[in-house]
This record gives C-alpha cells, structure tokens and sequence, in this order.
C-alpha cells in the first residue's frame, strides 16, 4: 500500500558569517522556529538572483549589509510531522558572508509581511545548542558541536534510521543485485564538506591486499591514498572542492581470510551530487540513451 502524506516543499538562502569565534543568528519571533536562533537569510522573490535574496534578508533581518558572498553549498532537509502525515523538504543554500561593521536599525514590516526576526546576535558557536540534529522531525535534538550523533533521520521499526535504509536498498537497486547483503550506521559529525565511510567487504575469494590496492589506484575517478608509514589517509578537509573519491586504510580483516577493511572519503556536495549527476549525463549520452535536441522541450528557469 502507498503511503499517503502531505508534501511540502522550501527553499531558502542564508548567511554564515563567522568573527572572533562568533556566529551571526537572529531571534525568530514567528514560524516553526519561534522563540529559537537561526541562520539570517529566507525565500526567494520574484526575479531575485539568490545571492540578491541573501544580500535582502540578511539587511532586513540583521541590518548588516552584505560586503561579499562565497562558498555556496545546498543542503537539504526531510521533516516529518504528525506521524509522518505532513512531509516538509527544505533545501536551504548557505553561503560564507562578510558584512559591513555598522547595524542599521530593524523594519518592523518587510515586502512579504511582518518581519519574522527580532534582533541579531553575535553567539559563541559553544553557546549554541542544536534545534534540529539529528533529525528535526523526531522529538529529541543535541548540540552536533563536538559531538557525533548516531542518527540520520527518523528511527524505522527495524531500529534502523530511513538514512540507513535508504543505504541499503539504493546499493542492490544500482547494482541490481538483491542478494547483496548491506548493513549500515550512518553518524552525524561536525564537518562542513565531505562523507567518510569504514567500509568492510567480503570477497567470494581470498583477495591480495597489493592487488585491490592497485585496481583502486587504476580506476578512473578514484584517488588512493594508502601509505599508513607516513600517515597518508583520506580525510574529509582534502576532499573538498574534488571531483574524486578517495580510499584507503585497506587492509584484511583480522578474523576473515576475505574480509577486508576501507575508508572511503568523497565531497559529498560536488562527488556525491552535481558532478555525479553530470556523469551519469554523460555516460548516458556515450551510450547513445540520450541525445540532444534543437527543438527545446521545456523552458528552464
């Protein structure tokens, strides 16, 4: 049976701006974040660029004004609600700004309504306590600041987190294999950029380590970084802003002759999303499964 649900959708653009171990927030005094702290920042208008709606909000919500914008990054977000009746998707753009030194003073009504920020303030990110990890949609959060949280997403009735399940079932669809036995945990942790997998595998055969090193090495996309003498390992800081995903730390497990151990790390963002996409275009496109057209079928915008 299909289950039914409401879906709603939101996307928003907001500011991270960072000075002397201090994060920009403003005190929401409406909407689901009442009486909380969030990011500056909120919805598009009509024919705004986002860096044009970022530069607005932050102005109207902080009356900071935005000297410059970089590192745009999307993330997004499945909040659950009311038994999972109502399904909210909230994809949210968040870019590093650098703002002027002066505050001008707050509007109490802004174009769309009544201006849903009562202040800005400067806070320790120490300070901070989460108010959505690990998942917004589940009753409890916890500060993600110096911690990992062993939960993505909501729990299932397996005591597995739809994050796991979604692991689990998305690896035998791609490999179209559902014999293959997957088992994961997905942990939260305070990175920015890049996912880092302990991948262990079981052969059919007894692999040669040398050998599986060698194939990693010589497959294309793939970076090896395995040299545990002068502690050379993938980290999630080096993947960002690379097309590649990176492997190593590969070695037999100690119990099972086929049994081998990976750490796996890769832009999550880039790798794991838009590039990704763009490949998967391509190779369709090299296989002859599309083709382009002069005539255009639908309008972007």
């Amino acid at each position: 049976m299909v289950e039914k649900f409401d879906l709603l959708k939101h996307f928003g653009v907001y500011g991270v701006a960072i000075a002397n171990d201090k994060l920009l927030v403003i005190e929401k005094n409406s909407g689901p974040y009442q009486n909380r702290y969030d990011l500056p920042g909120g919805s598009q208008e009509v024919g705004e660029s986002k860096v044009d709606s970022l530069e607005r909000e932050i102005l109207e919500e902080t009356g900071f004004t935005v000297l410059s914008s970089a590192k745009s990054r999307l993330y997004s977000a499945w909040i659950y609600e009311n038994d999972r009746r109502v399904v909210s998707h909230h994809i949210f753009n968040l870019f590093d700004v650098k703002l002027n030194h002066v505050s001008k003073k707050l509007p109490q009504f802004v174009p769309d309504g009544k201006n849903d920020s009562d202040r800005a303030v400067w806070k320790l990110v120490t300070e901070l306590s989460a108010e959505i990890l690990p998942s917004a949609g589940d009753k409890k959060h916890y500060p993600i600041a110096y911690n990992a949280l062993a939960q993505i997403d909501v729990f299932t009735d397996n005591d597995y987190t739809y994050e796991e399940m979604k692991m689990t079932n998305e690896t035998k669809k791609i490999m179209e294999d559902d014999s293959i036995a997957v088992s994961a945990t997905c942990v939260r942790i305070p990175v920015l950029y890049g996912h880092s997998e302990s991948v262990y595998v079981e052969t059919k055969k007894e692999a040669d380590i040398a050998e599986v090193k060698r194939l990693i090495s010589e497959f294309p996309g793939a970076i090896l970084e395995d040299d545990v003498a002068h502690q050379i390992y993938p980290q999630a800081i080096n993947s960002v802003g690379r097309r590649e995903a990176f492997v190593g730390r590969i070695r037999r497990d100690l119990d099972a002759a086929n049994g081998i151990h990976l750490w796996v790390v890769s832009d999550n963002l880039l790798k794991g999303a838009a590039w990704n996409s763009v490949q998967i275009a391509e190779t369709l496109h090299e296989r002859g499964l599309v083709r382009p057209t002069k005539e255009l079928k639908f309008e972007l915008k």
